[in-house]
């Protein structure tokens, strides 16, 4: 599944980026925000999604690695949180990426 999860991210993130009008990966330092809405099974007993934070957060990472910025390692502050969507609400992962000034 990450496999997965990462060819189809890689083929969506350079079109998002040329609609966003970026032509050059971000340098840093960088303060990046990522909510991951994740689509409710119909049967759960768990009160949020399966799965450990930081995995869902390097799988993005990983995937947005020398396309939206150089590496993730310019990222020098990180918030991150994720639910459940709420019913007929689709799952999504919504990012903010702020340069940070120093």
């Amino acid at each position: 599944r990450y496999k997965n999860w990462r060819k189809s991210a890689a083929d969506l993130i350079p079109d998002i980026l040329s609609q966003l009008g970026l032509k050059e990966p971000l340098v840093g330092p960088l303060e990046v925000t990522t909510e991951f809405v994740v689509t409710c099974p119909k049967t759960t007993r768990l009160d949020y999604p399966k799965g450990d934070l930081d995995n869902f957060l390097k799988t993005v990472w990983d995937s947005m690695s020398g396309l939206l910025f150089t590496d993730d390692n310019v990222i020098t502050t990180a918030h991150a949180t994720k639910r459940w969507a709420d019913k007929g609400e689709d799952g999504y992962i919504d990012i903010t990426v702020e340069e940070v000034m120093t």
